[in-house]
């Protein structure tokens, strides 16, 4: 939830997931202005989206917008004007799945959906087939492809082994709560202008559910750390 230019920490406390539809999220890396003009173009075509469909079929899934969003950034590119962002778009790539799709949310944030709690509270969870899950990246140049998990940024270095690993088919959510905090707490360690202030963003039968940020735990117990260089004993090298 923090904002880097270089290694500066710009902005603090951040959304970098965004809601699309009630099926569909947006998560990104690189550039804010840029990924907030596709989070709005992306917005408005889920408007025009609701008021031409005539049945709950007619609706954009998430393969649709990374279809989509990996022709802007490669039109953009053609015009020497790319978009400095590395974007990934997430969902249940199926409708039937979904008992409530009016839902229109135009910018990220939690509280406008609290009109909708009462009835996703007393709502049973559905169990989504494989199958119906999308998880597509696209980057600056329209490069795009689909994976059961992708990651952006230094996590391409740090976090994929670890994913490639652990991950397997049919997790459960504390499962992949654990891969994830894992994973990280390992970035967190790795990269000086990270934040361990982070959200976990679910799709689910229900719709989009933000969780509330937490901190994650993450001690830097060390022996490097408690006692430094200068007063280790001598390596063989000489001054």
């Amino acid at each position: 939830m923090r904002i880097i230019y270089g290694s500066y920490a710009k902005f603090q406390n951040v959304e970098r997931i965004f809601k699309i539809n009630n099926k569909t999220v947006m998560g990104f890396s690189g550039e804010l202005a840029d990924a907030q003009y596709l989070h709005e173009l992306l917005t408005r075509k889920n408007i025009n989206n609701l008021s031409e469909k005539k049945r709950k079929e007619d609706m954009y899934t998430p393969q649709h917008y990374h279809s989509y969003v990996s022709r802007v950034f490669y039109v953009r590119k053609n015009r020497i004007d790319p978009l400095f962002n590395n974007i990934i778009i997430a969902g249940i790539n199926s409708q039937k799945y979904d008992n409530n799709d009016d839902n229109v949310l135009l910018y990220t944030n939690k509280n406008n959906d609290d009109e909708q709690n009462e009835y996703k509270n007393n709502e049973e969870y559905k169990e989504i087939h494989k199958d119906d899950l999308y998880i597509g990246f696209v980057d600056m140049h329209g490069t795009n492809f689909c994976d059961d998990y992708i990651t952006t940024g230094y996590a391409r270095y740090f976090a994929l082994t670890l994913l490639r690993d652990h991950y397997k088919d049919n997790m459960t959510e504390e499962e992949a709560r654990i891969l994830i905090n894992e994973c990280l707490r390992i970035l967190y360690f790795r990269d000086a202008t990270s934040s361990n202030f982070i959200q976990i963003v679910k799709v689910t039968s229900k719709g989009v559910e933000y969780e509330e940020p937490y901190i994650l735990p993450c001690v830097l117990n060390s022996a490097d750390y408690v006692y430094p260089s200068t007063l280790l004993p001598p390596a063989g090298c000489m001054w």
